[in-house]
């Protein structure tokens, strides 16, 4: 059974959450960071632990795992995001994240004619996210991690059902 692995995955849906609360600069970069470990995560601890539980489980888990690599590149969501995004994160300290501010401040206007002034209020601070390159390119990250986490959630479901 994947009980492990699905305790990572709840915490992968935890660090979305996260995400989705708009923190920023600095935090948005510590969350990002921590959603992409925890996504890959899962499946180290898919082998590592639920794995090791029982051979049977292990045999499961070593076949799915095969699998998934002889059908690299696909899914992109794995190989092109969870796999490459973490490689990105924890070897190099860059992402394909991204986080933009858009800053609206007000607007004075001058009438030519009269000389007077008004001034019209600014908006609000926008901050927008999206990838910067790969198969996501222009999507919003935490779209792509949630992506993700659903990818998990069937790849785990699968190696259950063959457990039970």
């Amino acid at each position: 059974m994947t009980r492990y692995a699905r305790l990572a995955l709840d915490d992968c849906r935890t660090a979305l959450v996260q995400l989705r609360a708009q923190p920023t600069g600095l935090l948005w970069r510590v969350q990002w960071v921590a959603a992409v470990a925890l996504l890959r995560s899962v499946g180290h601890v898919l082998d590592k632990v639920d794995g090791a539980s029982d051979q049977r489980v292990r045999s499961i888990v070593d076949t799915a795992w095969r699998e998934l690599n002889d059908s690299k590149p696909e899914p992109a969501i794995f190989w092109k995001f969870i796999e490459e995004e973490r490689n990105n994160v924890l070897k190099a300290y860059r992402t394909a994240a991204k986080q933009h501010v858009v800053v609206r401040p007000p607007t004075t206007h001058i009438d030519l004619a009269t000389g007077d002034e008004t001034e019209s209020g600014g908006g609000p601070t926008l901050y927008l996210h999206v990838m910067a390159d790969g198969p996501f390119a222009g999507q919003d990250p935490r779209d792509i991690v949630e992506m993700g986490i659903a990818w998990w959630e069937e790849y785990l479901t699968r190696i259950d059902s063959q457990c039970t």
